[in-house]
């Protein structure tokens, strides 16, 4: 390979360097900002391995986005606790603004869900345990004050389960405070924008009514629900209907579908999800110590299970990493790649698309073996890369455009999701019908299954009817003995996208992969 490669879009290559961080490899990118595995390096040769999320050069100009970057930076860098992602540095220069994050390789929490790869039925106590854990850091976080002790008033407002990441060493960390609030900084809600993750969403972010602490009790506790009755409570066919659930739905008697779980355990989530706040945990920290009186004092007893499920995912990833790290050190490839969702929706941004609405897409191709690495390293390192999806969420609003998870740019959905206006407040006249484009997914193997922005698998062909025009999905097409493939398509451009996929050649001398 003849020749330095040309960098796409001002990505950096293996060998660059931001301030006095050098880049080692680029893990994955979101529509504001890309993440890089990176090296501080000091005098003596002094050396220290993090993450850096580095704003993309085409935004640098754009100062609304500089301030959500930096936002970002300023919440996540008075968090220290054990159970969040560490921030601690933000760089400046010329050309490139960045802030340095612990890197903590894992998994994200779904991967405990029946869909998942872990491939184990969390016990009770352990959902107590993990649910204890995140809850922890969510106090921590809720009760931030300034420089003169006031508190900050932080919500995370996008508690879901790929933001909550499980470390190799299970320590659990809450991650992507992106969309989080603080009272004096910048983050408001433009009136009819809802930030966050529809099927996790509390009633009164739906509502757009004031949201404090209580809003993440309430979504901490939809996933707590969730793992224990293995399904999901209010995600839906469509985002109205999912709306319309976490409104009205009745959240089945966990007690009722199971006949395992400790005392206390099923009350102590049900009070999380009560819809009237007053009757809520007033503070992640008394939903915490709830969770702790079914957690056994052995906590080695509970855990076990959990990192012996973990231990082939940790072990192949180091010895990914480490080939990894040892190609990018003789070369770097002509475009660093998407990474793909391996383990499935652990390391996939939202994106929204280019500024120009264009369809990119990469193939991932196990017979090349940088990309097969970076694709088992993107799936380990999920505390790092959705530290931007909340950021993204925003800007695929403010662009008019969404995804399945994200929020509308107007309020439709919520007056659609509750019917003709009833004298509720906020009610007013009837909306117009909103204009949707019709978007058919097929592929040309037998078996072919789709993801739709992290979304759950469904089989193709697949038909998505209620979306508006502009809007951009991230697609992971994949079939059995063929390799994945991920674009990028904006609703309206065409009515049919029909993706190809080539069959899968495995590479001998490299570890098996255990996220396939």
């Amino acid at each position: 390979m003849a020749g330095r490669a040309t960098r796409p879009r001002g990505a950096l290559l293996a060998g660059d360097s931001v301030g006095r961080y050098r880049i080692l490899t680029h893990l994955a990118d979101g529509g504001m900002a890309a993440v890089y595995l990176a090296e501080l390096d000091g005098p003596e040769g002094f050396r220290k391995r993090c993450a850096l999320k580095v704003i993309h050069r085409h935004l640098m100009g754009e100062q609304d986005f500089v301030k959500m970057f930096i936002n970002e930076a300023w919440i996540a860098a008075r968090l220290d606790h054990p159970n969040i992602v560490q921030t601690f540095d933000l760089v400046r220069t010329q050309d490139f603004l960045a802030f340095a994050m612990e890197y903590a390789p894992g998994v994200s929490l779904i991967e405990l869900y029946p869909e998942g790869t872990l491939q184990m039925a969390p016990s009770p106590e352990l959902v107590a345990w993990i649910g204890a854990e995140a809850a922890a850091g969510l106090h921590h976080a809720h009760g931030l004050v300034d420089s003169s002790g006031r508190p900050l008033g932080v919500v995370h407002r996008d508690v879901t389960p790929r933001n909550v990441q499980i470390g190799w060493d299970a320590r659990i960390r809450v991650v992507d405070f992106g969309i989080a609030r603080a009272r004096g900084r910048l983050g408001g809600t433009a009136a009819g924008q809802i930030k966050g993750t529809f099927a996790y969403l509390s009633p009164e972010q739906v509502d757009q009514r004031k949201v404090d602490r209580r809003s993440d009790v309430w979504s901490l506790g939809v996933i707590l629900w969730e793992l224990l009755a293995k399904t999901r409570l209010f995600r839906s066919g469509t985002e109205g209907e999912t709306i319309q659930s976490v409104l009205q739905k009745d959240v089945p008697s966990l007690a009722a579908m199971r006949d395992d779980l400790p005392d206390g355990l099923a009350e102590a989530i049900e009070k999380a999800l009560e819809r009237d706040v007053e009757q809520r945990w007033a503070t992640a920290k008394d939903f915490e110590s709830a969770l702790r009186e079914v957690v056994p004092r052995k906590l080695d007893v509970v855990r076990e299970p959990l990192l012996a499920a973990l231990a082939p995912h940790r072990e192949a990833h180091q010895q990914e990493l480490e080939l990894l790290l040892e190609d990018e050190g003789g070369r770097t490839p002509d475009v660093p790649p998407r990474i793909s969702s391996v383990p499935p929706l652990v390391a996939s941004f939202p994106p929204p698309g280019g500024r120009d609405g264009s369809v990119r897409t990469r193939v991932h191709d196990p017979s090349a073996s940088d990309t097969r690495r970076r694709r088992i390293l993107a799936g380990s390192a999920a505390g790092v890369a959705f530290l931007g999806i909340g950021i993204v969420v925003l800007l695929a609003a403010q662009r008019g455009g969404g995804t399945s998870d994200a929020q509308p740019s107007t309020s439709a959905p919520t007056q659609a999701a509750r019917g003709p206006d009833t004298g509720a407040p906020g009610g007013a006249s009837a909306e117009p019908a909103p204009v949707t484009a019709p978007l058919r997914i097929e592929s040309n193997r037998e078996g072919a299954w789709v993801t739709v922005d992290g979304a759950d698998r469904v089989s193709l062909p697949h038909d998505i009817t209620d979306l508006p025009p502009g809007t951009v999905l991230l697609l992971e097409v994949g079939a059995p003995g063929y390799s994945n493939r991920q674009t990028e398509v904006t609703v309206g451009d065409r009515p049919v996208v029909r993706v190809r996929l080539d069959r899968r050649r495995h590479v001998k001398g490299l570890a098996k992969n255990p996220f396939r």
